[in-house]
């Protein structure tokens, strides 16, 4: 039988949205959360997820975020009003492969040492906020400190299982699963186990208006189906 793993991301963005994948995680309606060490409120919320996780079964992963409106904990550069960049920006940096190669890998590292220094131990996965972790340069960052310092981690690939005829249809899918193809290559080089399939890809304009209307920040569920690999 395949186990599917139901993930709430963003935890720590906002206290409301926190408490609730708390609660979901005590019901049991979720069985991860992935943590953005980033985040103004992080020193405050991890506590009670560590908690949490002491007394139940579920995964905690680092939710590695790079871009704006959160701030970095190193001296990362490029900067927009002293957060990172907005997603397009980060994304042309990074296909044009114009970040810091030493700037992005000291931020990231920062950023798993956040998370253990808060949990005591290393994430259990590590994905990206936004889905930045798929981009070059990123990816090869990312992938190269988890290995250095959370080896029995798996990374998260988000290709989809869907016939090519159907993600033809849905540009932002299609392009998840084209750059997954190469992240999946580069951690098994490495030997890190990625997630056989991914789903919840939406509209992220979609997300932003739901969230407005209802006056709290928008966050994501992902489900991953299968054992880790």
């Amino acid at each position: 039988m395949r186990k599917i793993w139901l993930c709430a991301d963003d935890y720590a963005i906002a206290p409301a949205v926190d408490a609730a994948i708390r609660d979901l995680l005590v019901r049991g309606r979720l069985n991860a959360t992935s943590v953005m060490a980033v985040a103004p409120s992080f020193s405050s919320e991890a506590p009670p997820l560590a908690a949490l996780i002491a007394e139940r079964r579920a995964a905690i992963g680092l939710h590695l975020t790079l871009t704006g409106p959160f701030r970095p904990l190193t001296a990362f550069r490029p900067l927009c009003e002293r957060a990172f960049p907005p997603l397009a920006a980060m994304a042309r940096l990074a296909f044009f492969r114009r970040l810091d190669k030493t700037a992005l890998a000291r931020e990231i590292e920062a950023q798993l040492a956040q998370f253990a220094a808060a949990f005591g131990r290393a994430p259990d996965f590590v994905d990206g906020h936004q889905h930045v972790h798929l981009f070059p340069q990123i990816c090869e960052e990312m992938l190269a400190a988890v290995k250095r310092a959370a080896p029995a981690a798996w990374v998260r690939q988000c290709g989809s299982a869907l016939p090519l005829r159907i993600l033809l249809q849905d540009f932002k899918t299609l392009a998840l699963s084209v750059l997954s193809r190469g992240f999946r290559r580069r951690a098994a080089a490495l030997g890190l186990k990625t997630n056989p399939a991914f789903a919840g890809v939406y509209d992220l304009d979609d997300c932003r208006r739901a969230a407005s209307s209802c006056a709290i920040p928008a966050t994501s569920t992902r489900s991953f189906a299968g054992s880790i690999r």
